[in-house]
């Protein structure tokens, strides 16, 4: 492609997301779920305007997410299941998180100027509601690597009781995988009170809410019992921490490990060089025009926190996209 075109490309690739997010938002999405529906039964659902639904509708036909027949609307046939996991809450999540992304990325000078931005992501109760919602499109997006992490972890050989702390749990996806892989496991759900009430949902409809139990707690102030637990999870947490405080949790997640215990950590991570992975390096501006500290580590940023915290042996897992996946034990 050539220079000119892609940067067309570029100044265009907004328009998708906001068709999306906007049909997401007004209920278009969750109307069409119900079947095929013309303009004016759409306008009576969402409550909107009869140009505005024509306008969106089309829109959406024009990039096949929807197709119309007469004047009907329905969902593409290759689309449509996508668009029906959770009961759309998945789509629903993933575009209106995606959405205050881009609106906050439209500060971005002011964040490169300032070297960073306080938003949600600082503010306890604005993240509890942020982290609330996201958290069906994280659930399914980390269901593949959560299972690979307790695969990894050993758990479905596992003949011990054998205790997990899910910091920062936000849908339960690790903790609920790893209860999911035995029998044995015990899982300890920490998050916000808000975030919580949707993981003990999540908990009971992956049918091991029994072996779990929720406290509500600050991930920043969190004071654990010392040698607890077998293995603590931070699954992508450390991006929006920033590296001092990463430290300070890293070194929580140590005090709160048994002899022997482990760390596994999930995060969007950095080359080297930092010149890639591209999604990775995209993210840290995410991080820049949401968070003071935020940012996206390289592996060996974060192999050098762990062996300081305490860790050591850390290897890289082998996961499915949207993670890096590190496991570290305590150091003798």
């Amino acid at each position: 492609m050539k220079p000119l075109d892609r940067l067309r490309e570029i100044g265009s690739a907004y328009q998708p997301l906001a068709a999306l997010a906007a049909a997401a938002e007004v209920g278009l999405l969750d109307r069409l779920r119900r079947g095929a529906a013309d303009v004016p039964a759409l306008v009576r659902s969402c409550r909107a305007s009869a140009r505005g639904i024509r306008v969106l509708a089309d829109a959406l036909v024009g990039l096949r997410f929807l197709q119309r027949r007469g004047p009907r609307y329905a969902f593409s046939p290759e689309w449509r299941p996508l668009f029906e996991v959770q009961d759309g809450a998945f789509a629903r999540s993933l575009l209106l998180s995606a959405a205050r992304s881009m609106r906050a990325l439209l500060d971005l000078p002011r964040a490169v100027r300032r070297g960073g931005t306080r938003r949600d992501l600082d503010d306890p109760a604005k993240a509890a509601a942020f982290f609330r919602d996201l958290v069906p499109a994280l659930h399914e997006s980390n269901r593949a690597p959560a299972r690979r992490a307790a695969a990894a972890l050993g758990l479905p050989g596992l003949r011990r009781p054998f205790r997990v702390l899910d910091v920062a749990a936000g849908s339960g996806v690790w903790g609920i995988a790893a209860a999911q892989a035995s029998p044995h496991v015990r899982v300890d759900a920490l998050d916000l009170p808000p975030v919580l009430r949707v993981t003990r949902g999540m908990a009971r409809r992956e049918g091991v809410a029994p072996r779990f139990r929720f406290l509500p707690g600050d991930l920043r102030r969190f004071r654990i019992d010392r040698r607890r637990y077998d293995v603590v999870i931070l699954g992508h947490i450390c991006h929006s921490e920033g590296a001092a405080r990463t430290r300070r949790l890293l070194r929580a997640a140590r005090r709160a490990l048994a002899p022997g215990g482990r760390i596994l950590i999930a995060e969007y991570l950095a080359d080297e060089d930092r010149k890639g992975p591209l999604a990775s390096l995209l993210f840290a501006l995410v991080m820049l025009a949401r968070t003071e500290e935020g940012k996206v580590f390289t592996s060996g940023e974060m192999r050098r926190l762990l062996r300081e915290a305490g860790f050591a042996e850390p290897r890289r897992i082998h996961a499915p996209p949207n993670a890096t996946l590190l496991l570290a034990r305590v150091a003798p």
